[in-house]
């Protein structure tokens, strides 16, 4: 789902003009940008969560040339479903690869897939 379908279905689900869900999503992108880059996460209950995690760094072995390197740690985004949709994804998940798996002909015998 793209930006501008997001605003239709939260305009039709509403009711409201297209200007307005159009605000809201704009408002919405806003305050959890804002929120994250001050180093507070974001729970909505039974709905989703994101915070900002730290990946540790460290040594690596590098293929390409053979040899440790030093890896900074960063930051990342962390995004988890909870509650009720994560749920709902759990039981879509196996029915949606194997529609995708069994709809595909060509895929068939596929070791690879």
């Amino acid at each position: 789902m793209l930006r501008k379908d997001l605003i239709a279905a939260i305009a039709d689900e509403m009711n409201i003009p297209r200007d307005w869900a159009g605000e809201f999503v704009h408002a919405y992108e806003q305050v959890v940008y804002n929120t994250l880059n001050s180093g507070e996460d974001i729970k909505l209950t039974d709905f989703i969560k994101f915070e900002i995690v730290t990946d540790k760094g460290g040594s690596r072995y590098n293929i390409h040339v053979q040899e440790k390197i030093y890896v900074p740690p960063k930051y990342k985004l962390k995004i988890r479903p909870l509650g009720k949709l994560k749920a709902s994804i759990e039981e879509q998940r196996v029915s949606k690869r194997e529609r995708k798996l069994y709809s595909n002909p060509e895929s068939e015998g596929d070791i690879d897939g």
